[in-house]
């Protein structure tokens, strides 16, 4: 399965935004949607990553200091986190959760941005 637009959006933002940027990017574009698993309130897409020597930084390997993304979304009154999880240097899991609400029908209204507050 290929990434869906959302996913996309939201590694691409993530990787502007991160001192590894240019390998996630690397590894995102030539990473294959292993499984995909929606949750009613949000999704959990895990990756199978091929073709890409560089590793990402050990230090951000720890959950606490994943890189996260969040989401503006017309249907939802808090909006969505995005944290993307790494293992063993490769981008893994990315993961999307409101906070409680129902996962929005129409994904491409999502505004994606890596600080809360914005």
């Amino acid at each position: 399965m290929k990434l869906s637009d959302l996913e996309k959006k939201v590694l691409f933002t993530i990787a502007d935004n991160h001192a590894d940027g240019r390998i996630i990017k690397a590894q995102a574009a030539q990473a294959k949607v292993d499984q995909r698993d929606y949750t009613g309130v949000g999704f959990r897409t895990y990756f199978k990553v091929k073709s890409v020597r560089r590793h990402l930084n050990k230090a951000i390997w720890k959950t606490r200091d994943m890189p996260k993304a969040y989401g503006k979304h017309p249907d939802l009154s808090a909006g969505a986190s995005f944290v993307l999880l790494l293992a063993d240097g490769f981008i893994s899991c990315l993961e999307g959760l409101t906070d409680g609400e129902d996962w929005p029908k129409n994904e491409a209204k999502f505004k994606i941005q890596t600080s809360s507050n914005s």
